[in-house]
């Protein structure tokens, strides 16, 4: 009776905010132009302020911004610096680009609760908010934004593991990517490759599958006992961010700011086990 090793190595790329489908991570032209997504709110003396986004800087790669100084006026930014922070990353490279005034309003309280450095001006900010029209609307949504990215927000982890294999063939489990609260992450393209062995499937050594709200198991065989079989598997382009970008005021008397991490400079996070198993071979 021949003896074979499997060795499986799970290998997960985080890539920041791209491809995303519906993430709205990419500023179009059109949105780009608009100064306000979101609502102006008027303090008299104090002047107006924006509960939403406000437009891209030059130094943003097309991403729209949300002010944390109420206290002081808009200005230029300098390029910043990453800052991991799981659902404001989760919520800002999902939602920092989009249209609808409702939901970039509910981003921004969101993000400025947390971050403002002018509370008690936010707060006369929010409390004069609160008596519009708009407010209902823009607090159903920030509850709904809030429990998404306490279900959905990293950190992330792919961490495969696989049966005991019989006749050449093992079962590859837990197939999926987790996010930080334990729940399996949908829709995410996970691509599966072999070395000295094929899916069996497809009979082929590469494999690419959709992540569900389970973990996937899959049906691997080794080509060759006398060699071992390498399994790798990473997702693509398409989780969302685990970091944002803090936007410090050139000026240094004007507003700091936040949008997504950009693609440019973007880290990954890499992965790897490796086990070995003896595959019950026939004679």
């Amino acid at each position: 009776m021949k003896n074979s090793n499997f060795r499986l190595i799970s290998c997960l790329l985080i890539s920041i905010a791209v491809m995303m489908a519906a993430s709205g991570a990419g500023a179009t032209s059109a949105n780009a132009a608009v100064y306000r997504v979101g609502y102006a709110v008027d303090l008299g003396s104090l002047g107006k302020h924006t509960v939403g986004t406000l437009a891209p800087r030059s130094n943003t790669s097309g991403n729209r911004v949300v002010c944390i100084e109420s206290l002081r006026s808009d200005g230029e930014v300098k390029a910043g610096l990453a800052k991991t922070d799981y659902q404001l990353a989760y919520l800002l490279s999902k939602y920092v680009n989009t249209s609808d005034n409702v939901t970039a309003a509910a981003l921004a309280v969101i993000v400025k609760n947390k971050l403002d450095q002018s509370q008690p001006i936010w707060k006369l900010i929010l409390d004069k908010f609160k008596e519009s029209s708009n407010w209902s609307a823009v607090n159903k949504k920030i509850t709904v934004m809030q429990n998404e990215a306490k279900e959905n927000a990293g950190p992330y982890t792919l961490k495969l593991s696989f049966t005991d294999a019989k006749d050449l063939t093992v079962n590859v489990t837990n197939v999926g990517v987790k996010t930080g609260s334990g729940k399996w992450l949908t829709g995410v393209d996970i691509v599966l490759s072999a070395s000295n062995a094929v899916f069996v499937s497809n009979n082929s050594s590469t494999l690419t599958v959709k992540s569900t709200s389970t973990a996937l198991t899959i049906a691997v065989k080794a080509t060759d006992p006398s060699k071992q079989a390498e399994i790798v598997a990473k997702t693509s382009k398409q989780l969302p961010a685990t970091a944002y970008r803090l936007l410090p005021s050139v000026a240094g008397d004007k507003q700091d700011m936040v949008t997504l991490e950009p693609l440019t400079g973007t880290t990954s996070e890499l992965v790897r086990h490796s086990f070995s198993v003896q595959p019950e071979l026939t004679s």
